[in-house]
C-alpha cells in the first residue's frame, strides 16, 4: 500500500487531488451503504471513476511534448 501512496503523491502531475477525489468518494460510497441511499453510492462509484480516468488523461506519459 505504501508503495502504490508513494507513486501517487510522486506522480506529474501531482496526484494529491486525484488521492483526495478518491477518498471523497469512498466515504460517499460508504455513506450510501450505511445510509442506504443507492444515490450516494452511485455518486460515490462514479466520484472514484471519473477521478481515476482524470488522472490517468492528466498522467499519460505519451502526451507530453519531447
Amino acid at each position: 500500500m505504501t508503495g502504490h501512496l508513494t507513486f501517487v503523491l510522486a506522480a506529474d502531475p501531482d496526484g494529491t487531488p486525484y488521492l483526495a477525489g478518491i477518498v471523497v468518494g469512498f466515504v460517499l460510497g460508504a455513506a450510501g451503504h450505511l445510509l442506504a441511499a443507492r444515490l450516494l453510492v452511485v455518486l460515490g462509484i462514479a466520484v472514484v471513476l471519473v477521478t481515476t480516468v482524470l488522472f490517468l488523461i492528466a498522467s499519460d506519459p505519451t502526451s507530453a511534448g519531447y
